[in-house]
Parts: structure tokens; C-alpha cells; sequence
């Protein structure tokens, strides 16, 4: 008989008959419908299968069973909330056990798996044969195309060289047909019997079960197809029938597919995929216990596992007499020996299988036995010997062990559970367990004898040893009634133990010499000693010292009792094998110094282990069961509490690798410890030993590493010195009590001085204090050392550091000095970075409309508008009406300056900056000089500029400018020999300009040239401006006061952060930002450009020619209100720019004058040009400008400098309370100060080619990112938005850029006067904007004049900011202070501004200055609106459960970016967006969380990973794993759910987070910064 063929070869022909058949199965119904239709009715069983690293649940209340699991959906729907529940990410994968009574509890069932809720479906008898005929075509065409790639990649591998991607495709189709139709159980019956009867014909006459042929083909399958041919399994494993006659077959192929991965290297590719998901088919099959207990018996599976393993075991072992395990096969290289293990170890997991195997077969336990015996002493080493062999074979021996012990372990501790029957089985675990050692023992005395066996060997495993200890351990803790020594009389009268002296001297012998082994490793006895010392520390560590010392020990103790008058041999034993018994009797030779020193170490590992084994510490089986486990428990905990103070997870790894009842672990917790919550962001819970516990330490406790003792000790003492303090401290209390009372008494008796009835003595206070401190530390509430450090430290020691810190005199951070031999400007170290935080708060905020609903709480006060007065602001958003680009200052990507509080000299920063960029380790992984990184030498921040101290910079001789007395051309002159005495300062002021436009081009490797005057101007106005908007926003909540800017800066606070709060390195920034911007309006070759900037508003406002422009009708009349408006507009656009330079400005010829190639600055591909006056910038500077633009500028240098007399113009400076009228001082222009050139030199070119070669390597070549490319739309808006307002108008423009464009044309340093006459000016405009915003909402009239106050607030807030940097007055003089800085009124007194009724109800002049600018106003192309936003800027709620995140902002979402379910979710904690971590959907290179950050957010993303509960703190091509926000109870970190403990939110490591985002700080966050590294956004 002939094998079938495929009935279709081509992937959507299959997929179309299929469907045809499926359509008659249903009767003419879709597939997915008719399915639907079955899960209507409801299951009896949830069918869900998930795959390894999925999210599934545990509830100890409801399930059956240890392995007993539910999905997420039967979980949210069972109202599991309040019970004793874990979530965990499965290893493997896993079945759903809702509705399965023998996994899950009814009660505990999903209302879609209850059995009352759902009725048995059945099919209709007409589709009875069609289904059947169905599944028959589904399974002959999967099984066709199984074997079919079955040939292609086994047998005839080599003949075939094409892909095998069409027989994988056809075999999914109907595997995935498959699991659709399995997953309904009405038709998952008939799925089961067919793949069990339905045969096809082989290469035999007999047919093969399709059953039979899936699992032939299982482990030559790809992985695809052997997780889907699992899954179907587990689906169809729901019905017990099918478990039986699976099993059944099952058995039959075991041994063989093991076997095969051994024989077969092809077979071995895929086997530890195949290992996996064998994982979850073997945890559904026995997953019932009673169903686990028929199938044992009836299919013999102890022995088919226990003889596999022990099959599996032997083919590794070597072939001699002792058999011992090599390391040299794949059994053991390739752990395919786990499979039965793991199996076995199953099993006996549940107690009945345990307590059926000791009890009705315990002939079986002697083959597990022996499997140990030829674990016994593998992996040995020789004193001397080559020590190569030891990293390849170690961690395989220990994982051996390990594994195999597990079995052991899991069984008797199974069997321990029995109450009425645990002593007899673990008796017959015992005899079986002495028996076979005792023939293990006789047989190394044998070869021993021989001299085959070397004493010189040694070895960690003696598993068959550590069996025994493990039995012993229980047999302990087992009540034996009056036997007089325990359960050591018991064993000998029942003839379990009859060891002779020599017989128990051999026993102890392996786990001695191990012993003495170890102590000669620490005592650095052993060559290749660094790795013998992992051994040792694995060997006593918490990894594995529950099953490996701790069962040595007690072997130990238990020979040491185990016959009469035994001690004395025992010791003699233990001193011989420590070659102390020779040492005694031996001279000690002068040259033998040096081994001294490993004699005496050895001799103290001598002692301790004598103490160990005569003390016995552990319980010996007197007293009860639970009492004696709390008392070991206890002892445990005590110990390395006194070691330090231990989080709850340091103390469940130093407890051992055992399962821990955290239920036990937490009663003595609360007995022994007290619990400390986190104080600080990084730090966690930790549990602190009460002071009565201290007399409880143990310095013989085995598991002390040397340092860990040597701590223990230190803290010892001083829990003792405190216990003496305590106690003197109570005697002196006492004693001042009673003098207290008898002092009472005396002054009862004097009428006369009732006065003094209720006078204290200051010494009692002090005493009472004193004890109330000792009595709190006693409690352990606080930690030892703070309480010895109080007692310690004066307090005049802590007043004189703070003074001294605080009055510490400015220094550079590199000299150390404060003036170099060059006169080098002295510079803040500063950080410039994209940021997008005020775009981002508004953003969140909504246009205001009328909802038409009435606020009750609010009844005649903005009904329907939804506002409220305490959590919303408003904001005015002005937008063009065809493209919808809005105006507003909010909107704008600034760049973000702050300074840590040092200081670098400018000369000192470029030769530092040449030697970092020259280094071969130029980046520490964080830092990349060539972008012109680096750490701030001091405090390590990150920095890129040095913003000039204009203070430290000037020249000391200076000569007083009183421009009251002096004319245009002598101010004029004046500050041109300024500027020539104080190249040094513009020279760092063009550095941090080109730096700033580097930032803000996002072409860190670009070269400009040096800027022209009135682009740095420009470019200072706009940070500073930009700074304040941010500033406002983060400060809106209210005054919060934030730490200072470095850890090393003074604790001073200025005036300004006084008023306002926020952070200390952005308002250091931001007032010398202010003074550059004020000194940058004096620079002589900006007279001209701000002329024609000041001629062009002049044109915007239609001053100029303005008779021209009026039509017939307004010429009739002077009084014309629009000339009246004009005559008002003028005056007040004179009274701002006092000196009238617009008289002397020539017209603009070129009508696109205001472009941003006049101003800013294009990358251009080349090398850096030499100018006369031009310093060196760490990177070369070019430009790209047209010829016209470059004449121009050259002219504009080149022209004279002309200012007119101007009587108000005076330098208002504010500093420390006292205000100095006189102008900003220059130096005396006689003599200039030496300036020392910098010409390009070898190593500048040498830095060239450097970045030029990062640059290639990058693959962007003086180009950004495609990111970048969308991103530049905003820069480009910010280079153009004053050519935009003289363009378009001023009243569509935002009021604060209105005022930074004023401050940008005026051609001096603005005196208060003129400043305020702007900011008159600008909220003029401001008015009138929101006027028009809350003209569009239906609101009483009487509203209108709140509604403008609110959302003028902003404005006035940063107006006052300003002001308060420019004068540097102190505005709390003024009565600004606390909440005040967010009231209109209090803001509008110290602005000097009219009440805004007076605008939105105009008259006389300001009538018709209203008048004009409204005559400006365009509505049809441009309109306003009223939008609200949260004054307190918050992060994306997060549930207070971590539990619930994870089921609501996961389960049955889609990543926001690319449409599909992700693998590793992250939740956008700015914006709430769910997104794939680290999927490149778009395939640019470019992780779906580093996209999001990079459009949404300036390239700062602030990312929670679903799966870790880790922060993903993103800042362009910087990146950090930071902490988790989430904590258990015991403030303690799970990442990935490890311990399975519930979670909750940590509210202060999130305002912390928040605070980072609002000051943009991440980069100035120690921890962060690292724990960062440089990645090309890969996430």
C-alpha cells in the first residue's frame, strides 16, 4: 500500500479547499462564526495554552495543586482580588485549569467555567459525519506534510539543499485549523478519537495512528511547529481519555527520543526546544493527582523514569570499577539527562506517588541510589594539578548534583508531610540509604587497598553522603517517644544502623576531607587559587550550602554520636587530616615563615569545625516539630542580621536555594527584626536586628565569609557599647527622678515659691531626651550607627562645614585657581539639551467649550464650562485657520540650560576638551567628548557648554559709565573698549552660542562660524526667554522647594528660587543667561541688523507712512480714531526704544530679509576656517551663506557704531540687596589684555578627523536621523518666529515672544523703565488675544473679566520671572511671597500694570491704541481659542497594585505604533501610549519606544517595562535600566515577578521620577547617569 501525497501543493489552494470543508462542517456557517456560536453556550473547561514567558496565575485558595494555574481572563473574572494569589511568568508555558475540579476549585471557577452555568454541547446529527470526515482530511494532509519535512531534515538532510518554508507553511495551516477547531468541546472529542483511530498506511502493510506519526516526527520538527504540535497536544490533554491512550504511546517512544538526541547530532539541534515544550505536556498530564496515581500504576512509570535516568547516567560514566560520571558525552554536556529527572522529580511531587514509592515499592528507591553512587567524587581534582580542566567541568558537575539531589530531596520531604506515616517510610529510605553506602564504602577500601583510589584526590560531590544527612534531617524532627538517644536508639534496635567503629570512620571520611579541603583553599594552599576559591564559595554560599555543607556538617555530628566512646578516634581523624598530629611532634624551621601563616589559618578552620561538630546547635529531635524548624529558622536569621541590616530578598538567598515559607520567615521577622522603610529613591526596605537579639550571635555560624564575620563582630561591640549606654543612662534617670520628686516635695512646702513649683532642670531634660533616644534605638526604630553618630558629632562642627561650603570662593575646577596666566574667563560648567516639557503639558489640555451642563458646586460662576478653580489653568492658543499651526511660546522644543555649580576657566575647558577628544578612551560608555560631552571634573554631572560668569570674566579694571552725562558716540565708544578689554568673555559667549545651535540643529558633528552680533543676541534672548516658559510651567503646583544643583554647591539659596521655586541649576542658568542677553544688546556690530528689525515693527504696526495708508474717508479728519490709535501705537513703541534708531535705519532692500539664513546657521560639509579675531570652539566652525548675506554681514561689521544721548538708559543691578544705579562697569580702555590667539594645529586636525571617522561610522555624515529630519520642522519654526511676527501680524503672535522680540531690537541694556513698558506693551496684547479667545464661549459678561485673569496668569508669571533676572531685585521685597506668585493682582502690582478691565473696557488713549492693534487682527485667517490645562503636571496614572497594570494596560491591547500585541510591553509614563520595547516594526534601525521619545518628546522618554517592572529612561542615545516603581511589602524590587509577591506603587520613587521629568534632570541624577550608557537608540 502506497504512503498518501499532498492533495494540494500550493499554500492558498490548500487554504481555500480547507476552507470549502470547513463551510460543509459547519453547514454552510463561517468557521469563526459557527466556533462562536459552540463558545456561546459556555465550557466546562477553559482550553487556553499559552508558551513560555506569558503571564499566568496562581491562588493558593482556590487551586488543588501546586502546579495548578489559571489565564489571565478566568482570573480577572473569578474574583480572585482578595485572595492568597501570585502571578508569575511561566518558564515554559502552561494550560488554563478553570473548570477542571481536579486542578481548580468549583468555587474558584470563572463565571464562564462554572457547572452551573453551562450545559454539555453537542453537534447536530446531520454534521456528525461531515466533522468526522473533516478532521480525517485536516490530519492525512498534516500528517503527509510532517513526514514529508521529517525526510528533508533527518535521513536525506544532505540530498536536499532547498528551504523547507512550504512544508512548514502547509503544516501550520492545518495545525493552526486544528487548535481553532480543539478549542470548542464538542468538537475536541471528536479531534481526540480520530487522531487516535484514524490511520494511514507507511512503509509497512500495517496503518499508523496519527498519533503515533506526530510524536515520530515531534524532535525533527523546526521549533514553529513543534510549539504548535504541543499546543494542540496540551489542548486535547483536557480529556482523561486521551491522557490515557497519549501516555500509552508515549511510553513506548520515551527512552527512544532521549536515547536519539545522544546518538544523533542532527537530532540534537532542536532537542532542547523539544525539552521545553515536553515541559508543559508532562505538567498537564500529571497535574491531577489522583490521575497522576492511576496512570503510575497502570503504565509503570517510576520505573520507565527512574531507568531511563539511570540508563542516561551510566552511558556518561566512565569505565572502570567505580564507574564514576565524565563529562565528556552529551548527556551531561547537553543535560539531556534532565528529561527523566525532571519527569521523576514531578511525579514524586505529589505525596501520595512519594509515600506509594517508599512504602508499596521501595525496591525502586536502591536504583535512585545507585544513579548517586556514580555521582559519588566526580569532577576530582589533585593538589597541583593542571587547573584548565576545572572551568569547563565545574558549574556541569555542580548542575548535576543539584538536579539529581532534587529528586531526593523532593521525596522525602513528601513523605516527611504524612504525619501517621512518615516514620516508616523515611526509616526505609534510610535503611535502603545506609545499605548502599555501606557497599559504596567496601568498595573504595577494595580498590583503596589496591592502589587504585589516591587519597590525593578530592571532590565537591558526595550526593549519596548528602542523601543520608537529608534523611537524618527529617528522622530528627520526629518525636521517638522514650527511646533514650532518639531516633539513633530507634534505628539501631530496628537493625537499620549496625555500622561498626571503622565503618562510621569511613562514612565520615568524604565529607571530611571536603572539609579540610575547603580550609586549605583558604588558606591558600591550592595553586590556580582563584578559581578553586569560587568552589569554596559556592560551597559555603547561599547558592548551595542547604545541600552541600549543611549535609556534610551534619553527618559529621551524627558519626560523632553514632557508636560509644567514639569522640576520641573521630578527632585524632580530623587532626590527621589536617596534618596537625605531625605538626605537634615537628620542629618549627626559621625558613618556614611564610607557611606559618597558612598553618595558623588552617588551625582556626580546625577549631571551628570542632565546636561545630561537638556543639550541636540544631535540634536533635526532643522537642516538637514546628518549635524545633522556628528555632533553626530564628537562628538563621539572627546570624546574618548581624551581619547588617538585610532586605527581605538578601535574606531569602542567604537562607539557601530551598523553597522558604515566607509565612514562617515572616513571623520571626516580626519577632527578631524591625522593619525600616525606604527613605531614599535607591534604597529598599530592610529589616534591622532589635537590640535584645545582639547576645545571640554566633561567631561559629558555617556560612560567615571572613568579612562577613569581621562585620558581625564590629557590630557586635557596638550593640554592646550602646546596651552599657542604655543601662548607665536608665541609672542616671532614676536617680534624677527621684531627686525630681524629693525637689517637689521641698517646694510644696514653700508657699513662697510656687513659681518654681513646675521649673525643670536642663540636665533632667537632656538625661529624658537622651533615654528617649536609647529607648527608640532599643526598639530598633532607629539604626545604631545614626544613634552613635549623634552622640558623637558636635554641632558646631556641622554649623562650620555649612558655613564654610557656603562661603567658598569661586575656583576653576581643573587649576584650581581663580585666575589663569592667560586671564581666561571663568565659566559655569552647563548642560544645553533639547526639551519639550511645557509642549507636553499642554498637550494634555483640552479647548474650553460649553458643555450646556451647570457646575452645582460652581451655580452662577462659568456655568457649563467644566472648570476647575484649584487644578486647572488656562491658556490662550492662537493658531492659523488654514494650516492649523499654532503660535503659542508653549509649543516650542527649547533648549534646556542648567549649571551644576562649578566653574572651569575657558582655556583650561579647550585643552581639557583636546585631550578627552584625542584619548583612546574619550567615553566612559556615558559621556561622548566628540559631541562635545564631558563630566563635570568635581560632582561627574553630564556637560557639554561653559556658560560664562559674566561677574569672574570681565577685566578688574573697570571705570564707570554714567550714561546720563554722556553722549551716543562716548557711549558708544565705551563700550567698544569694553568689548576689546573683554575678548575673553565674547569669545566664551560665541562658544556657548555655537554649542547652543548645534543643540538645537541636532547636528552635533556640524561646523559653524562664529556668530554675528546680533545673532548672539538673538540666540541669548531665546534661551533665556524659552528657560522661563519651562521654569513657569514646572512651578505652577505652587512653591515646592527641590534640592540644590550639586551635591558640592553651596546650600544658598538666591532671591529668585526663594520666590518661585524650582530647581537651583536651571535659576544659576538662567541668571547668567540674563545678564549675557543684556551685555549681548551692546555688542557694536548690532546696531544696524536691530535698526532694520526695529523698522521693520514699525512697518508691522503701520506707523510709517501711515497717512498713505488710510483710505478717503479717514483723511477727512485729524481726529481720525484710527490716526489717534497710531498716535498712541507710536508713542508707546518710542517710549520702549527711547533713542529713535529708527530715524537713522535705511530701508531693507531685500524684501526676505527676516529669513533664518540671516541669522542661524547651516551645516556645511568642511573644514574650519581662520579668522583674525576667531578662538578655538572644541569643534571647528564654518558657515554656508549666500553671497549677498555674507556682503551684508561683512558691511554690517565694518560700519561705525552711532547712539544717540539717552538720559534714562542706566544698568539697574540688584546683588545681595543693594542696588548700584551706575551703569555695568568697563575696563579702562588704555591698555588692552593680553589675548593670546589660538591657531590650528596638528591636533585640532587630528580631532577633525576623529569626529569626521565617528561621523562615517555613525553613517550620518553631517546628517541626523530620520527622527531627526521630522523633528527639525520645530527648530525651523523656532529660528523663523520673529520673521513670522513682523510677517503676520502682532496680535497672532504669543505675548512672551512679543517681548523677547522687543528686548532682541532694543540696541542697549534695558533699564527698569523700558522693561516695564514692554511687558506693558505685551500684556496689552495678551489682554486683548484672551478677549477673543472667551468672545467665542457663552459666557455672562460678568465672567469675561475672571476668565481673562486666569488665562493671563501665565503671562504675568513669566513677565515677573523675567523681570526679577534682568533687575535682579528681590521681589519678596515687594511682597511676593508664598502662594501670592500664582495671584493676577499681586503679580499686576509689581509689574505696574493697569487693571486688565481697563483694556477689555477701554478709553481715551488706550482706547484707541486698543483700537489699532485690533484693526490688525485678521479672524479669518487667524483665531483663538481657550484650552485648559493641569496646573499640576503628573506622570500617566498607574494602579496602586502592580498586578492590575499588567492585567489592564496589557491583556488584549495592541502596541500603539505598529498595530500588534507586544513582546515586551512599555507603558509611556508622559503620555500613557503602550509600545513594543525594542521592535524595529519599521526597519530603520530604530526601537518603537526610542521613536516615540524621539517625536513626542525631544528624544527623553520615560518608559515602565511591563514585564520587568523597570524604569527605561531614554535621553536621545543615552539610555538607562533604571529602578522599579513598584515594591512588595517588604519594600523590596521583584523583577520579573521572581518571588511572585504582589506589588505596590512607590510613591517615592515616582515623585522623584516626575521631579527628574519637570526640571529635566535625568542627566544630573547620579544614579542615572551611572547606570547609562551610549546605545544607537535600540530601543
Amino acid at each position: 500500500m502506497s504512503e498518501p501525497r499532498p492533495s494540494r501543493r500550493g499554500v492558498e489552494e490548500a487554504k481555500a479547499l480547507l476552507h470549502e470543508r470547513s463551510l460543509w462542517m459547519s453547514g454552510g456557517e463561517p468557521l469563526d462564526s459557527y466556533l462562536d456560536d459552540f463558545r456561546a453556550l459556555g465550557q466546562l473547561q477553559c482550553t487556553y495554552v499559552w508558551t513560555k514567558d506569558v503571564v499566568a496565575y496562581r491562588c493558593r485558595t482556590c487551586q488543588m495543586n501546586d502546579s495548578s494555574a489559571i489565564c489571565n481572563l478566568c482570573f480577572q473574572n473569578g474574583n480572585h482580588w482578595d485572595h492568597d494569589y501570585v502571578m508569575y511568568h511561566s518558564a515554559s508555558g502552561g494550560c488554563c485549569d478553570c473548570g477542571d475540579l481536579a486542578a481548580w476549585k468549583e468555587s474558584g471557577a470563572c463565571a464562564a467555567h462554572q457547572r452551573l452555568h453551562v450545559q454539555e454541547p453537542k453537534l447536530k446529527d446531520e454534521l456528525l459525519e461531515p466533522t468526522h470526515v473533516v478532521v480525517q482530511y485536516v490530519l492525512r494532509e498534516l500528517l503527509v506534510w510532517v513526514k514529508k519535512l521529517k525526510v528533508k531534515l533527518s535521513y536525506q538532510r544532505k540530498l536536499f539543499d532547498q528551504n523547507t518554508d512550504l512544508e512548514v507553511a502547509m503544516a501550520m495551516i492545518y495545525l493552526d485549523w486544528s487548535q481553532k477547531v480543539c478549542a470548542v468541546d464538542a468538537l475536541r472529542s471528536i479531534v481526540c478519537n480520530e487522531i487516535i483511530d484514524y490511520g494511514i498506511p507507511c512503509q509497512t502493510d500495517a496503518p499508523t495512528s496519527a498519533l503515533e506519526i506526530l510524536l515520530d516526527c515531534l524532535g525533527w520538527m523546526p521549533d514553529k511547529l513543534i510549539e504548535a504540535e504541543t499546543t494542540l497536544f496540551l489542548q486535547l490533554l483536557y480529556k482523561n481519555d486521551f491522557k490515557d491512550k497519549f501516555l500509552n504511546l508515549l511510553r513506548e517512544k520515551y527512552e527512544k527520543m532521549i536515547f536519539l538526541a545522544i546518538r544523533n547530532k542532527e537530532y540534537m539541534k532542536n532537542y532542547t526546544h523539544l525539552d521545553t515544550n515536553l515541559d508543559r505536556v508532562m505538567v498537564q498530564l500529571f497535574n491531577d493527582p489522583d490521575m497522576t496515581t492511576r496512570l503510575i500504576h497502570k503504565h509503570n512509570l517510576l520505573e520507565l523514569f527512574i531507568g531511563v535516568f539511570s540508563k542516561v547516567i551510566a552511558c556518561s560514566a566512565e569505565n572502570n570499577e567505580l564507574a564514576v560520571v565524565s563529562f565528556d558525552g552529551d548527556a551531561i554536556k547537553c543535560k539531556v539527562y534532565l528529561r527523566p529527572q525532571s519527569d521523576l522529580r514531578l511525579v514524586v511531587s505529589h505525596r501520595n506517588i512519594a509515600i506509594h514509592m517508599l512504602s508499596k515499592q521501595p525496591q525502586l528507591f536502591p536504583h535512585i541510589l545507585d544513579v548517586l553512587v556514580k555521582l559519588q567524587w566526580m569532577n576530582a581534582y589533585t593538589r597541583g594539578g593542571d587547573g584548565h580542566v576545572f572551568e569547563k567541568t565545574w558549574t556541569l558537575a555542580i548542575q548535576l548534583e543539584m538536579n539529581s539531589m532534587a529528586i531526593i530531596f523532593q521525596l522525602i520531604s513528601r513523605c516527611f508531610q504524612d504525619p501517621l506515616g512518615r516514620k516508616k517510610t523515611l526509616v526505609t529510605a534510610a535503611t535502603y540509604t545506609f545499605k548502599v553506602l555501606k557497599q559504596y564504602l567496601e568498595q573504595v577500601k577494595r580498590i583503596s587497598d589496591q592502589d587504585k583510589y589516591s587519597d590525593s584526590t578530592v571532590s565537591l560531590h558526595i550526593p549519596l553522603h548528602r542523601a543520608l544527612s537529608a534523611i537524618l534531617q527529617k528522622l530528627v524532627l520526629i518525636s521517638w517517644g522514650n527511646y533514650e538517644r532518639g531516633f539513633l536508639t530507634a534505628l539501631k534496635e530496628e537493625g537499620v544502623f549496625n555500622f561498626t567503629e571503622d565503618e562510621v570512620l569511613a562514612l565520615m571520611d568524604h565529607p571530611l576531607r571536603i572539609l579540610v579541603w575547603m580550609a586549605q583553599i583558604r588558606a591558600q594552599m591550592w595553586s590556580t587559587l582563584e578559581h578553586f576559591s569560587r568552589l569554596e564559595l559556592i560551597y559555603r554560599g547561599s547558592f548551595w550550602h542547604d545541600q552541600s555543607m549543611d549535609m556534610d556538617i551534619l553527618l559529621l555530628q551524627f558519626c560523632s554520636v553514632a557508636c560509644e566512646d567514639l569522640q576520641g578516634k573521630i578527632f585524632v581523624k580530623i587532626a590527621e587530616l589536617f596534618n596537625f598530629k605531625s605538626m605537634a611532634t615537628t620542629r618549627t624551621i626559621p625558613g618556614q615563615r611564610n607557611c606559618r601563616q597558612a598553618e595558623i589559618m588552617l588551625l582556626q578552620s580546625f577549631m571551628r569545625l570542632i565546636l561545630l561538630v561537638v556543639r550541636e546547635r540544631r535540634n536533635l529531635g526532643r522537642t516538637e516539630e514546628d518549635e524545633a524548624q522556628g528555632k533553626c529558622l530564628q537562628y538563621d536569621v539572627i546570624q546574618w542580621l548581624c551581619v547588617r541590616d538585610q532586605t527581605y530578598s538578601q535574606l531569602c538567598r542567604a537562607l539557601g536555594s530551598t523553597s522558604i515559607e515566607h509565612q514562617k520567615l515572616n513571623v520571626v521577622l516580626d519577632r527578631v527584626a524591625v522593619y525600616h522603610e525606604p527613605k531614599q529613591v535607591a534604597h529598599q526596605g530592610y529589616y534591622q536586628l532589635k537590640s535584645e537579639y545582639w547576645k545571640e550571635f554566633d561567631p561559629l555560624f558555617p556560612h560567615y565569609y571572613l568579612n562577613e564575620l569581621e562585620e558581625a563582630e564590629v557590630d557586635t561591640l557596638s550593640a554592646e557599647d550602646i546596651q552599657r549606654r542604655l543601662r548607665k543612662e536608665l541609672r542616671q534617670k532614676a536617680i534624677l527622678e527621684e531627686f525630681s520628686a524629693k525637689r517637689k516635695a521641698f517646694m510644696e512646702l514653700q508657699s513662697d515659691c510656687d513659681d518654681d513649683e513646675n521649673s525643670e532642670d536642663g540636665s533632667e531634660m537632656e538625661a529624658c531626651s537622651i533615654v528617649n533616644e536609647s529607648r527608640a534605638c532599643k526598639s530598633g526604630s532607629v539604626p545604631i550607627s545614626e544613634t552613635l553618630r549623634k552622640a558623637t558629632t558636635p554641632v558646631t562642627d556641622a554649623d562650620h562645614v555649612a558655613m564654610e561650603a557656603s562661603s567658598k570662593a569661586k575656583e576653576c575646577a581643573l587649576c584650581k585657581t581663580k585666575k589663569d596666566d592667560k586671564n581666561s574667563s571663568l565659566c559655569w560648567i552647563a548642560l544645553v539639551q533639547r526639551y519639550n516639557f511645557p509642549n507636553q503639558v499642554l498637550s494634555r489640555g483640552e479647548q474650553m467649550r460649553n458643555t450646556g451642563e451647570t457646575d452645582i458646586s460652581h451655580v452662577g460662576q462659568f456655568q457649563g464650562l467644566n472648570l476647575n478653580d484649584d487644578l486647572d489653568q488656562l491658556v490662550t492658543v492662537g493658531y492659523f485657520a488654514e494650516s492649523g499651526n499654532a503660535t503659542t511660546i508653549d509649543l516650542s522644543t527649547l533648549e534646556h540650560v542648567q549649571c551644576c555649580g562649578h566653574q572651569m576657566h575657558y582655556d583650561c575647558f579647550q585643552d581639557h576638551m583636546k585631550n578627552l577628544q584625542l584619548s583612546c578612551n574619550a567615553g566612559n560608555d556615558v559621556v561622548n567628548p566628540l559631541n562635545g560631552e564631558f563630566s563635570c571634573p568635581i560632582c561627574r554631572r553630564l556637560a557639554n557648554v561653559l556658560l560664562p560668569d559674566v561677574d569672574a570674566s570681565i577685566s578688574s579694571r573697570k571705570m564707570d559709565l554714567h550714561e546720563d552725562v554722556k553722549g551716543a558716540d562716548e557711549i558708544g565708544s565705551d563700550w567698544s573698549s569694553f568689548w576689546q578689554s573683554n575678548k575673553n568673555l565674547e569669545n566664551s559667549m560665541d562658544s556657548f552660542c555655537v554649542q547652543t545651535l548645534r543643540v538645537r540643529k541636532q547636528y552635533p558633528h556640524s561646523y559653524f562660524n562664529t556668530p554675528s552680533s546680533c545673532a548672539r543676541s538673538r540666540v541669548l534672548w531665546e534661551e533665556l526667554v524659552l528657560n522661563i516658559v519651562h521654569c513657569e510651567v514646572e512651578t505652577r503646583e505652587g512653591y515646592v522647594q527641590v534640592g540644590t544643583a550639586s551635591s558640592s554647591s553651596p546650600t544658598m539659596k538666591f532671591s529668585d528660587e526663594c520666590t518661585w521655586g524650582g530647581d537651583s541649576a536651571h535659576w544659576t542658568a538662567m541668571r547668567e543667561l540674563g545678564r549675557l542677553a543684556m551685555l549681548s544688546n551692546t555688542f557694536p556690530g548690532a546696531v544696524q541688523d536691530k535698526s532694520q528689525r526695529l523698522r521693520a515693527l514699525w512697518e508691522c504696526l503701520r506707523l510709517l507712512d501711515r497717512r498713505e495708508n488710510l483710505d478717503a474717508e479717514s483723511m477727512d479728519t485729524e481726529s481720525s480714531p484710527i490716526l489717534a490709535g497710531m498716535s498712541e501705537l507710536e508713542r508707546t513703541v518710542r517710549e520702549m526704544f527711547p533713542q529713535n534708531p529708527i530715524d537713522l535705519a535705511e530701508p531693507c532692500e531685500d524684501p526676505e530679509f527676516a529669513q533664518v539664513s540671516s541669522l542661524y546657521f547651516h551645516c556645511q560639509d568642511g573644514s574650519a576656517q581662520k579668522q583674525e579675531n576667531s578662538q578655538f570652539v572644541p569643534v571647528s566652525c564654518n558657515v554656508d551663506m549666500g553671497e549677498e548675506e555674507l556682503a551684508r554681514t561683512q558691511t554690517t561689521l565694518n560700519q561705525s557704531v552711532h547712539l544717540e544721548e539717552n538720559k534714562n538708559s542706566q544698568f539697574v543691578e540688584f546683588k545681595l540687596g543693594e542696588t548700584y544705579p551706575s551703569k555695568l562697569a568697563a575696563p579702562d580702555p588704555i591698555e588692552h589684555d593680553p589675548q593670546q590667539r589660538h591657531e590650528i594645529s596638528f591636533e585640532d586636525a587630528k580631532i577633525e578627523n576623529k569626529i569626521r571617522e565617528e561621523m562615517m561610522i555613525d553613517g550620518c555624515l553631517s546628517q541626523p536621523f530620520p527622527i531627526e529630519q521630522q523633528r527639525n520642522t520645530s527648530s525651523d519654526s523656532l529660528s523663523t518666529w520673529m520673521e513670522d511676527i513682523l510677517r503676520n501680524g502682532i496680535l497672532t503672535a504669543d505675548p512672551f515672544w512679543v517681548l523677547a522680540m522687543l528686548l532682541i531690537i532694543l540696541s542697549k541694556q534695558p533699564d527698569r523703565h523700558v522693561l516695564l513698558s514692554m511687558v506693558k506693551f505685551a500684556y496689552t496684547i495678551a489682554v486683548l488675544q484672551t478677549q477673543i479667545a472667551v468672545s467665542r464661549l457663552d459666557v455672562e459678561d460678568s465672567d469675561v473679566e475672571t476668565l481673562v485673569r486666569r488665562a493671563c496668569l501665565p503671562f504675568l508669571r513669566r513677565a515677573a520671572m523675567l523681570v526679577q533676572i534682568v533687575t535682579r531685585e528681590d521681589l519678596r521685597e515687594h511682597g511676593l511671597t508664598g502662594m501670592k506668585v500664582m495671584d493676577f493682582h499681586s503679580l499686576q502690582l509689581i509689574l505696574q500694570l493697569p487693571d486688565c478691565s481697563l483694556i477689555l473696557q477701554p478709553q481715551g488713549a488706550t482706547a484707541a491704541m486698543v483700537t489699532q492693534l485690533l484693526h490688525l487682527y485678521r479672524p479669518k485667517s487667524f483665531n483663538f481659542e481657550m484650552h485648559k490645562v493641569p496646573r499640576k503636571a503628573l506622570l500617566h496614572k498607574l494602579p496602586r497594585v502592580y498586578q492590575k497594570l499588567l492585567m489592564e494596560g496589557f491583556y488584549g491591547k495592541k502596541c500603539a505604533a505598529c498595530g500588534e500585541t507586544p513582546l515586551d510591553p512599555a507603558i509611556c509614563l508622559v503620555c500613557g501610549m503602550l509600545l513594543c520595547c525594542g521592535a524595529d516594526r519599521r526597519g530603520n534601525g530604530i526601537g518603537e519606544c526610542s521613536q516615540h521619545a524621539a517625536t513626542e518628546s525631544a528624544g527623553v522618554g520615560i518608559f515602565l517595562l511591563l514585564r520587568s517592572t523597570q524604569l527605561l529612561l531614554l535621553r536621545n542615545n543615552r539610555t538607562c535600566m533604571g529602578l522599579s516603581l513598584y515594591l512588595d511589602i517588604h519594600g523590596d524590587e521583584d523583577l520579573y515577578m521572581r518571588r511572585n509577591q504582589k506589588m505596590y506603587l512607590s510613591d517615592l520613587r515616582l515623585n522623584e521620577i516626575r521631579r527628574l521629568w519637570m526640571t529635566a534632570a535625568f542627566d544630573y541624577d547620579s544614579y542615572i547617569l551611572r547606570n547609562s550608557q551610549l546605545m544607537r537608540k535600540a530601543y
